[in-house]
């Protein structure tokens, strides 16, 4: 069947992996989403997953949420992250990833330039991972989400994020809600992430230009359907009690309009005249004769 094809394996058990696997590896796959949440899945099922996302170019998201993926599965994913540049979306949320996974990841994260958004929350990252993910995130540009609530980090993971965060314009979401950070660590990242939403906003619609380019882009439309509509030379109109009437124009549809009234005043004008000079003609004046019938006997 043509188009895309989303696969959602959620409510099936793990033997369906081999055929998602078997869908990735296709040469011409048509799978952009794979969802396998809540499966039970462990490090072999990620592993036969990352790779077949190797060498695949059409699926865009991947959620492993829910699963019993460690170490070993992260570093199975890192592998496919620095080959493969199609994924824009990972969803590891809820495993059992800790530092040494998370390091793989960013080691990943190095070398890829598709992936945009990242979630790693509820997971067992501390410090060491957090450390290893900010370097990443200093040199990664293309990175615009990171979900890390409810880890393990502490207030100078916390910190190291927040500062390379605040550094890193293309980076424009961060959660850390549910660490062990303090309170001035929460309400800086707060009024970063405000500022960078409220800059965000600005470049996507500059308040400078916006209304004239509106202005514009209606003016050039205008021009483009007046010069479709002055196309048309010939145009007939009709009215009741008068003729038909032709106009050869050249001029747009909104000059017509006059140019038909002026026709109509102009027929009707004729049409007075030759009435008042009906009027003024004489009748013809009949004279009775008597007959003779008597020379006719």
């Amino acid at each position: 069947r043509s188009g895309t094809r989303k696969l959602l394996y959620s409510t099936f058990s793990i033997p369906e992996v081999n055929s998602a696997v078997t869908l990735l590896a296709e040469k011409h796959s048509r799978v952009t989403e794979l969802t396998l949440d809540s499966l039970k899945l462990q490090d072999l099922h990620v592993e036969m997953l990352s790779r077949a996302l190797e060498t695949n170019h059409s699926c865009v998201g991947l959620s492993v949420f829910h699963n019993q993926i460690t170490d070993s599965g992260a570093e199975a994913i890192s592998i496919m992250l620095s080959v493969n540049n199609t994924l824009t979306s990972i969803n590891l949320k809820r495993n059992e990833i800790q530092d040494a996974g998370a390091c793989k990841i960013a080691d990943g994260l190095f070398s890829n330039n598709s992936l945009t958004e990242l979630d790693l929350a509820g997971n067992e990252i501390s410090d060491a991972g957090a450390f290893a993910l900010a370097d990443t995130l200093r040199c990664n540009t293309t990175l615009r989400v990171l979900a890390l609530q409810n880890n393990d980090i502490c207030h100078l993971g916390c910190k190291k994020l927040v500062v390379v965060y605040e550094q890193q314009p293309t980076w424009k979401v961060l959660h850390l809600e549910g660490n062990i950070s303090s309170h001035n660590i929460d309400i800086k990242l707060a009024l970063i992430a405000a500022e960078k939403k409220k800059h965000t906003s600005k470049a996507e619609i500059p308040s400078q230009w916006s209304n004239s380019s509106r202005k514009k882009g209606a003016q050039t439309e205008r021009q483009h359907r007046e010069a479709r509509t002055s196309q048309t030379t010939t145009t007939s109109y009709s009215k009741t009690n008068l003729a038909l009437l032709r106009l050869e124009t050249v001029k747009p549809m909104r000059f017509l309009k006059e140019a038909y009234t002026k026709a109509v005043k102009s027929q009707e004008a004729e049409a007075q005249r030759r009435d008042q000079r009906m009027r003024t003609l004489q009748p013809l004046k009949a004279t009775a004769r008597s007959l003779d019938l008597s020379a006719s006997h």
